[in-house]
């Protein structure tokens, strides 16, 4: 995904353990830490994308993720909303919204 990111791309999300009600995380290096830290936490043992509606330069969906806490070994079916602006060619900006109670189950 980063290799289509714009270089001033911003995420915003409120599931990830260590990223739940921060402030965005801005640029593709703060990006590409932070993606490493969640791979490093969580494996995705598969996706299902449900619904996708197109609108100019955004596309938003909802799937259904497959995680797998790394170190506990419980896993969890996720429903995830995204939200993607691009800009051009490239990826501006992600925001993600979690079924924070199935997180909270995967991380507890």
């Amino acid at each position: 995904m980063l290799q289509h990111a714009a270089p001033d791309i911003v995420y915003r999300g409120d599931g990830w353990k260590n990223y739940r009600s921060m402030t965005p995380v801005r640029g593709k290096n703060a990006c590409a830490q932070m993606l490493w830290a969640i791979l490093i936490e969580y494996e995705n043992l598969g996706t299902v994308v449900h619904e996708t509606v197109f609108e100019a330069d955004r596309v938003a969906f909802r799937r259904t993720a497959t995680l797998r806490k790394r170190g506990t070994g419980k896993a969890a079916d996720v429903d995830i909303c995204c939200f993607v602006r691009f800009q051009g060619d490239s990826i501006a900006e992600i925001s993600e919204y979690f079924d924070t109670r199935r997180m909270l189950e995967l991380d507890t």
